[in-house]
């Protein structure tokens, strides 16, 4: 396929500067255009992975390399190429940072050559544009900066684009391209430092960028009590991790007033706790948080000081983010009342509470005026602070004012609005308590309207969990209590949106458990709904004298576990032991009785988990019926029984037992035992035994139970061979007739608990993944038809892992090669050898989970110690041997506890001890090598040993020692060798041992040294050793404190800079030199790092250690700063980043002002980047603190001295149209006695200037919208300081007037006035509602009004609209409102929806109760219209309508699902409730009904509850008729004639003798009260007979084929039937038979689970009632002869999951087996090593476990043959489909010709990826070109072979331009996928 990219691609590729890499995206498929580019400039290098397509196989061809020239690019390719094969293509190039460029095009041909040419092109050079001049910070903010800079002076400058960067710590955080020249950004973090980089751009041209540095301003400081306070950036959210104080002052003599208008947090922990993020309030400088606010309900508190100050705190976190804040600040005399609040009031009467700052001593007269319509009709005089007002009007609002004589002035009086309201309900108690529920009822309180109160019910545990409900009733039923827990209950009246104060009381839930008698249903606590976590009950239950307790079990439904620690207990007496345990739903049904008249019942609960619980029933029976009947056992031709007679203490009575068959008594037994075995039944045979006793005289109540015989369990089960981890188990088939039939179910286990289990078809198994030394129990059962029976169990013990073995054998990991290894396994084994010989181990395989020091793996020592000598745990051990230093090794293998792996495979040996052992290289350089080596035998080192070395296979020099180590020095330089050595042993040479040798690594650097050391680095530094080739070295640099945590790198000079070094640690450095992969010995040197901390002078900058890096773990630095005598030490914070915690207590940053070792100050936050901290001394102590574990980038300060008579810390606080508030503080004035001097400039004129004393100043008079300049100077010993600039704007006005004008539920629609500023009409609005600050929904309107949806009912909301312009936005004007509520009393005559309906969905967490009544005499009607919620199965948890036909908390119908549409409920009484409950999270179009009232004598309810082909059943009900006595007249009519009448007094009647397929009307009226009354009607109609006979009548894997036969009906031929199918309801399947089709082969059915089948017969769009059948898939196993097809379940459809299968594969004797794979498709398999989950396996035996496992397309085509005349198939959920076929013992299969391509000799195999030329010729070979106009063909050789050429070219043709193909024997087309990075592109990037 050729690459070539025409000029018109590249005509829309913007030019990058120098350098730039280019990143090419997902080129599919290259078209051939006209035209080829190359690049003129020289090479360029390119890295490639190029992945090919075959068919739907991927196929990667890794380690192909571009070789460059100027023109063309070869592309070298591994040898294996394969061919590929497509349709179509569609080629995309995308360069990063440009558009996609897309080329459509279709292509046939045959791949011959891989070679690829690729032209790559450059334009010509162009000069770039140059940089932007003047860049300057003109406007700097908390949040935001705005920068400007001018054009440069180009010719084409007023064409520029300028592309803007700004970074923080070198991430970037901006980035924008503007027209202009300035830009503003937003969203900065307060004091940090950041970089902004501006770039000129022209015709795809970037100029060099211009920098500049800023930092951003800092958040606190000192203001005064005026204006408003926001959070930085307001109203946008802000960054977490902000730290602010704010000091807040008023006038002597006044009070600061604090109003927050908004408070927007989005999540907290708890409602009760602020305890992640917070505004809070401080009464003064010295105190920590006395006021904590961080809910939505706290906007509009008013807060006042009780002095002239007041400190502000607002702090964010990481995790939750106090996102944003508004509050103003004002200052009030204080003798004016403040607190001036309501604490209760009822009916009549309010009690206001205040309080009077400067009233110290409670002296102060207080004056109280009560107005109405704001005339005076009370007043009081009163010293006391508090006063109850009485005698006033109910439900009337007044106004009360009150002011104070304070120094003998009355005050400004202080005003509240007031109103009388409902007064509380009285005698509150609970009058009824079950385990999880309390019946709380209450009186009405004595107010005129009473009658029409409805009640707030809250109830809760804790403050901060609190339920609530409203009723409308005097009483409530509280469910979900958690047994034996304190409650507290508060009913609180309401009436017209008035609520009273609460009445409350205390009690404690009733406790699980409890004494019962034997005559009532018992349930779980909350039953239906789940029962609560953590519980533990105990209930005693009695039954009279003479009786016995029986339990049935009717429901059961726990959270599943294996054996039943959480569920039902019974026990027999009054133990603690439960002697029956129940959790599984198999035990509904099942019967307990107890031996006594007493049980005791227990019940736990997980402490996560939980589930419906049970329902059970408690009943006494007479003692003397037998009870607990039950078979104990039983085989092919006998069943055993036991039962107990409770009363029958000492075991004398007689027992009567009776066999029927058929309902025929065949046999009868008498015994005074109380067992039985019943003999010479038929096999396979279902039977009835009925039981009674002779008890006093008198023979008892027989009891009855089915039985049936059923296999005999297997014979002699025996454990015939174990390893570690598997043990094979054999079996005998027991003496029954259809014993080869039997398949046998196999358990075993550990503990009860935790069992395994496998389904077999032959008389033994392999059990594997067993824990060695470990007990095992196996169960074996013998199964036939669904019938089990009894099991043959065996307990053995695994063998060990470890021991004593011979060095004669393989050994591996236990599992190996099939499964992993067990975690946590420690196995020790010692081997030994024959005497005079070692052992010899060689490491065939090891894979193991990856260690740095191998403290999970396999280990060797020569001795009997418990040390390991050698550790291994990596894979390039693999071929490692290993010799013993005598005839004893011991081997050591530790696995982790919870990573695994494939094992280990070793080879064990014995060798000659004479033999040299353990030869290996030591050290080596340019001329010579040192060898070592062992004599085992040789103890005393007097052996001499014989060296020679050979060159080429001659002997070039001999050596004779008696030591096991040699030099040999006089080499050739990189040169290779052989060395033999043997030795003379007991007078005997030796065999020799041999081994290859080389010079050529280079020496060891020499003069290793650390030159220098920082606080986190250390400069080392060597020189080249003396070598020829010295200068081509590279050194490998390692460096470490233990020899487990090594950081290494690779340099190419000779000195390196170590960094992220620990302070105080111990290091040591090794270098290596390398050359042609050679590496020489390491030199190294070991050094300590410098400690952290010292003295330092206040100039310059202090970082943590290893900054920007992270710094390292458990640090504490100090350093000591100082300043110039008459100078402070300035700290500022350019970058703060740690570990993030509330109080700074794992990683911080502190101050000190003195030597101490306290920190004033403590920072860990990034809020506090840009923080100035200034002593009061020329000396300062900083402190650095770092976890053991947690670690972070650390921190940048700059120290510096500074005249401590310059203003610091200038900001604005707050702005509005016309004023801007300034603080700031002067370091010297610690008595606030200095003058400060403040200037204001427009466009650099001075236009205002005042002086004061003190930090703060407001500055009016401003112009809208304008920017200006405040410059602040300080008079400080007589002298004018420097001053400090600032940048400052005024801004909008907020909204006036604000409003809400009108509510619905779930709405409200809220209005406003524009603010009076001149460019109102352009303002847009920002409008923000919440019920708390962490749930805020926002909008943005362009007119003064909104329509605000999803509104919760009946909760407060808070509503903030701010002003918006030109980017600047208000202070915002806020408005609190109660959303309509949801619910009421209603009267039966209207519609009644949801609320939103139909537009809207339903809002969250609704509760809604609307109670509806009709008049006397009547009914309400109920019709459903339209019902839309969350769908859920079976209880409608989630969302949900409901009905109760009294005023009770308990619905009676729940409704959720679209199927009740056109439902129609009718109450019992002329009263209904109704209640709606919606999701916390899920939501629907809601609900839609109508409501009527009907006459109570008028039937309802009227159904058809079936009908056939000639008769209809009709049921239905008259409300009225309580006693069931009223006739009921019924007519039916058809087309308008009567033809038949029937009276009844029943409510359900079925007609007859009806015509097949007819439609009738029937008519039901009844007699009430002597009248008959108006008739109720329906339409109905005939319709089809269910089937008959259904019958399974065939069943394969998968698969089950159903028949049934047609009903007696006169269309029956025409019928079409209806099949539908399933496990689970919710698990249904249907399909639609053809016309008279009485069968159906149903599907994809999984193996061995029980079906439900349902057959409808359908005629003329009429449906029968169904017929059912109930059956049992069958097992996915078997016997098979090997001939034919096997094939997945429901093959070529794709399988099943969870479906395990074994076949045992038969060929005639002196056969064998063949198996190939014709297909195997699985969608993922874990790893490239492993076969999991799922795979097709094959045993060679019955025997054996998975000897071969195949999951992978490679594997299709395989061949396998077994080793006799059977095979078994294991299969677990894939899709398989294989050919099984048999041949002669020893026969050679013959193998397909094999028709890959080889390249025998080839050195390199290329792509060529032939040109289209411009004429239409194309090129079909590496060297060959078509004539003009001609198409070269190429012939479709797919065998070629390139027996002597040095290069195999696969030829790829293409599509000429004139239209013309090249082809081949078959039409193919190519996918190709290329990811190209491409570095140093063309160095000039010049393109033409």
């Amino acid at each position: 396929m050729p690459l070539w990219i025409s000029q018109k691609l590249f005509e829309a590729v913007d030019v990058a500067p120098m350098n730039t890499t280019y990143i090419m995206e997902h080129i599919i498929v290259a078209v051939p255009f006209t035209g080829i580019h190359r690049c003129k400039t020289g090479p360029a290098s390119f890295k490639v992975k190029l992945l090919l397509y075959l068919s739907t196989s991927l196929i990667s061809l890794h380690k192909a390399t571009f070789i460059v020239s100027s023109t063309t690019f070869l592309l070298h390719l591994p040898k294996h190429i394969f061919l590929i094969y497509q349709v179509s293509f569609t080629f995309r190039m995308r360069l990063k940072g440009h558009r996609e460029s897309i080329f459509h095009g279709s292509m046939q041909g045959f791949l011959r050559l891989f070679l690829i040419q690729i032209t790559v092109f450059s334009a010509a050079s162009g000069a770039r544009p140059a940089p932007p001049l003047n860049i300057t910070v003109v406007e700097r903010n908390v949040p935001f900066v705005s920068v400007r800079w001018t054009a440069p002076n180009d010719s084409n400058k007023d064409s520029y684009r300028y592309h803007v960067k700004c970074y923080r710590n070198t991430r970037q955080m901006y980035g924008t391209t503007v027209y202009n020249t300035e830009v503003t950004i937003t969203h900065l973090v307060p004091r940090r430092n950041y970089i902004l980089t501006v770039a000129s751009y022209y015709n795809g041209k970037y100029s060099q960028p211009a920098t500049i540095s800023f930092t951003t301003g800092p958040c606190g400081g000192k203001l005064r009590a005026e204006g408003w306070l926001s959070s930085p950036g307001y109203p946008q959210y802000i960054n977490s991790n902000t730290d602010c104080v704010w000091d807040i002052e008023a006038p002597l003599g006044h009070i600061v007033f604090l109003t927050v208008v908004d408070l927007h947090y989005y999540y907290n922990y708890s409602p009760s706790q602020c305890n992640w993020a917070w505004l809070a309030v401080g009464y003064n400088r010295t105190s920590q948080r006395d006021i904590t606010m961080c809910q939505r309900s706290d906007i509009g508190r008013t807060i006042e000081s009780p002095s002239n100050t007041l400190r502000v705190f607002y702090q964010t976190s990481v995790y939750s983010r106090m996102r944003r804040f508004n509050v103003t600040l004002s200052s009030q005399d204080g003798c004016i009342p403040v607190h001036l609040k309501v604490v209760s009031y009822n009916i009549t009467s309010v009690s206001l509470t205040w309080i009077v700052p400067n009233d110290l001593n409670n002296t102060h007269l207080s004056f109280v005026s009560l107005f109405s319509s704001g005339k005076e009709i009370e007043n009081h005089t009163t010293k006391y602070k508090e006063i109850t007002i009485t005698g006033l009007s109910p439900f009337t609002e007044y106004n009360v004012s009150i002011s104070s004589m304070c120094n003998g002035t009355e005050s400004i009086p202080a005003t509240i609005d007031v109103q009388t309201g409902p007064s509380p309900p009285i005698n509150l108690e609970v009058v009824e308590k079950v385990v999880g529920f309390a019946f709380v009822r209450w009186t009405a309180p004595n107010d005129p309207n009473k009658d029409n109160y409805t009640y707030h019910v809250t109830w809760y545990q804790h403050e901060y969990r609190k339920n609530s409900r409203t009723v409308y009733g005097t009483e409530i039923n509280i469910t979900s209590l958690a047994p034996g827990r304190n409650y507290t209950v508060a009913v609180t009246s309401s009436y017209n949106n008035k609520y009273s104060q609460p009445a409350t009381i205390t009690f404690t839930a009733e406790k699980c458990g409890g004494n019962l008698l034997a005559e009532r249903w018992l349930v779980s606590p909350g039953y239906p709904f789940n029962y609560r976590n953590n519980m533990d009950c105990v209930w005693d239950v009695r039954a009279p004298d003479g009786r016995v307790v029986v339990l049935t079990v009717v429901d059961l439904a726990m959270r599943y576990n294996n054996y039943c620690q959480y569920g039902l207990g019974v026990a027999y007496t009054n133990t603690t032991q439960r002697e029956i345990t129940m959790c599984h739903s198999e035990n509904v049904g099942r019967i307990i009785t107890s031996s006594s008249n007493f049980m005791r019942i227990f019940f736990h609960s997980h402490w996560y988990y939980t589930g419906r619980g049970f329902n059970i029933t408690l009943s006494a029976q007479d003692a003397c019926i037998p009870a607990q009947l039950k078979v104990v056992s039983y085989n092919i031709t006998s069943v055993t029984l036991t039962w107990i007679v409770p009363n029958d203490v000492n075991n004398t009575l007689l027992s009567f037992v009776s066999l029927f068959y058929s309902g025929k008594e065949i046999e009868n037994h008498t015994t005074k035992y109380k067992e039985i075995t019943i003999t010479g039944l038929s096999p396979f045979t279902e039977y009835n035994v009925s039981i009674s006793s002779l008890c006093n005289g008198t023979e008892s109540i027989p009891a009855r139970i089915d039985v049936q015989t059923g296999p005999s369990p297997p014979m002699n089960l025996t454990v015939v061979e174990q390893g570690v981890v598997f043990a094979f188990a054999r079996w005998t088939a027991p003496n029954d007739p259809n014993k080869d039939s039997y398949t046998y179910h196999v358990t075993w286990y550990q503990y009860e608990y935790r069992k395994y289990s496998r389904t077999v078809h032959g008389t033994e198994i392999n059990i594997t993944s067993l824990e060695p030394g470990k007990n095992y129990t196996v169960a074996v059962t013998s199964s036939y038809n669904n019938k089990y029976s009894q099991p043959a169990t065996i307990t053995f013990t695994t063998e060990k892992c470890g021991g004593n073995l011979l060095a004669e054998r393989w050994f591996v990991s236990p599992g190996y090669p099939f499964i992993n290894y067990r975690n946590g396994m420690d196995c020790v084994w010692d081997v030994r050898a024959p005497d005079g010989h070692v052992v010899v181990l060689t490491v065939v395989d090891l894979a193991m989970r990856y260690n740095y020091y191998c403290q999970y793996g396999l280990g060797v020592a020569y001795t009997n110690t418990t040390q390991r000598e050698i550790t291994m745990c990596h894979s390039e051990n693999v071929g490692r041997i290993i010799t013993s230093s005598s005839n004893f090794m011991r081997i050591f293998f530790h696995s982790h506890w919870y990573y695994t792996g494939r094992g280990f495979n070793i080879t064990l040996s014995a060798q000659d001890a004479c033999i040299p052992a353990q030869l290996k290289v030591v050290s080596y350089n340019i001329t010579s090598v040192t060898l070592t080596w062992i004599v085992p035998i040789d103890v005393n080192n007097t052996f001499l040993s014989f060296v020679s070395l050979f060159y080429s296979g001659k002997e070039i020099q001999n050596h004779t020692t008696k030591y096991k180590e040699l030099t040999i020095t006089g080499l050739s330089p990189f040169t290779e060798y052989n060395v033999s050595i043997s030795s003379l042993c007991n007078g005997t040479e030796s065999i020799p041992a041999t081994i290859d040798v080389q010079t050529g690594p280079p020496s060891p650097p020499i003069n290793l040294e650390v030159v220098e050391q920082g606080v986190r680095f250390a400069f080392v530094r060597w020189t080249a050793p003396n070598d020829p080739n010295k200068d081509n070295y590279t050194y490998h640099v390692t460096w470490y404190q233990h020899e487990y945590s090594m950081n290494s790198r690779t340099v190419y000079g000779t000195e390196i800079n170590i960094t992220s070094l620990t302070l105080g640690r111990n290091y040591t450095v090794a270098v290596t030199s390398s050359y042609n992969n050679k590496s020489s010995q390491p030199a190294t040197i070991t050094f300590i790092k410098e400690k952290c901390g010292g003295i330092l002078l206040a100039e310059g900058s202090l970082v943590s250690p290893g900054y920007p890096f992270n710094y390292p773990n458990r640090m504490d630095c100090v350093w000591d700063v100082r300043a110039p005598d008459g100078h402070v030490v300035v700290l500022t914070v350019v970058d703060l980043a740690m570990r993030y915690n509330y109080i700074c207590r794992w990683d911080w940053l502190g101050v000190a002002y003195t030597n101490t070792s306290q920190r004033e100050i403590t920072m860990c936050h990034s809020e506090n980047v840009g923080r100035i901290i200034t002593s009061s001394s020329n000396f300062m102590r900083i402190f650095f603190h770092s976890h053991w574990y947690y670690t972070g980038r650390g921190f940048n300060i700059t120290l510096s001295a500074q005249d401590g008579c310059i203003p610091a810390q200038l900001k604005v606080v707050s702005y509005n149209i016309t004023s801007v508030t300034l603080t700031w503080i002067v370091p010297n004035d610690v008595n606030n006695t200095f003058l400060s001097f403040v200037s204001l400039f427009s466009s650099g004129k001075e236009i205002q200037n005042r002086t004061t004393k003190f930090k703060e100043m407001t500055i009016t008079g401003l112009s809208p919208f304008t920017e200006y300049n405040v410059s602040i100077s300080s008079l400080c010993n007589g002298t004018e300081s420097i001053p400090v600039t600032i940048d400052v704007q005024s801004g909008p006005s907020p909204p006036i007037n604000l409003e809400v004008v009108e509510k619905v539920v779930g709405f409200a629609f809220v209005r406003w006035t524009a603010p009076n500023d001149p460019n109102k009409d352009n303002y847009t609005y920002d409008v923000t509602w919440y019920q708390y600050e962490y749930s805020m929904n926002s909008r943005t309107v362009h007119g003064t009004e909104i329509n605000i949806t999803r509104l919760a009912p009946g909760r407060n909301y808070t509503v903030a609209v701010t002003s918006s312009y030109n980017n600047k936005y208000s202070q915002p004007a806020t408005i609190t409102f109660t959303a309509e509520k949801c619910g009421g009393n209603l009267l039966a005559e209207r519609w009644l929806v949801s609320p939103g309906y139909p537009f809207f969905n339903y809002p969250n967490n609704l509760d809604c109760v609307w109670d509806v009544r009709a008049p006397d005499g009547h009914v309400v009607v109920l019709t459903v219209v339209d019902l839309a919620m969350r769908y859920n199965y079976y209880i409608c948890q989630y969302d949900w309508l409901g009905v109760a036909y009294t005023n009770t908390t308990q619905r009676e119908i729940t409704m959720c699902h679209s199927e009740n549409i056109g439902r129609i409920i009718t109450s019992s009484s002329n009263f209904m409730r109704i209640f709606f409950h919606s999701h916390w999270y899920y939501t629907g179009r809601g609900f839609n009904i109508t409501l009527s009232a009907q006459d109570r004598c008028i039937p309802a309810q009227l159904k058809v509850v079936s009908y056939n082909i000639t008769s209809v059943t009709l049921s239905w009900i008259v409300p009225n008729d309580i006693n069931n006595t009223h006739r009921s007249f019924v007519s039916l009519f058809s087309s308008g004639k009567e033809i038949q009448n029937h009276t009844t007094k029943y409510k359900e009647i079925t007609i007859t003798g009806l015509l097949p397929f007819a439609e009738y009307n029937v008519s039901i009226s009844s007699l009430c009260n002597g009248t008959e009354s108006i008739p109720a009607t329906i339409d109905v109609h005939t319709g089809p007979s269910p089937p008959m006979n259904l019958t399974v009548v065939e069943q394969g894997v998968g698969f089950a084929f159903v028949r049934w036969t047609a009903p007696h009906d006169p269309n029956k031929d025409s019928y079409r039937y209806l099949v539908k199918w399933y496990q689970n309801v919710n698990s249904m399947a249907s399909s639609e038979t053809a016309q008279n089709i009485t069968g159906k082969n149903i599907t994809r059915l999984t193996p061995a689970r029980n079906y439900t089948v349902s057959v409808t017969s359908s005629y003329n769009s009429k449906s029968s009632l169904p017929a059912t059948i109930t059956f049992t898939t069958v097992p996915c196993a078997g016997k098979v002869r090997a001939a034919g097809w096997l094939s997945s379940p429901g093959y070529p459809q794709n399988m099943y999951l969870n479906t395990d299968c074994v076949w045992d594969i038969e060929a005639p004797l002196g056969h064998v087996v063949v198996l190939t794979v014709v297909d195997l498709n699985y969608y993922y398999y874990y790893s490239s090593s492993q076969c999991y989950p799922n795979w097709l396996a094959v045993g060679y035996n019955q025997t054996s476990d998975r000897d071969v496992t195949m999951c992978r397309y490679s594997d299709v085509g395989r061949r396998i043959i077994s080793t006799s005349n059977t095979l078994r198939l294991f299969y677990h959920a894939l899709l398989f489909n294989v050919t099984l076929s048999s041949q002669a013992s020893g026969k050679t299969s013959t193998s397909p010709p094999d028709t890959t391509t080889h390249a025998e000799s080839s050195s390199e195999t290329h792509l060529v990826l032939p040109t289209t030329a411009a004429s239409g010729t194309t090129s079909t070979g590496s060297k060959s070109t078509a004539a003009p106009g001609k198409t070269s063909t190429s012939p479709p050789d797919t065998t070629t072979h390139a027996e002597s050429s040095s290069e195999t070219h696969l030829v790829l043709p293409t599509t000429a331009a004139s239209g013309t193909t090249s082809t081949g024997s078959k039409s193919t087309a190519v996918v190709l996928l290329l990811s190209i990075a491409a570095k140093a592109f063309c160095d000039s990037m010049g393109l033409t």
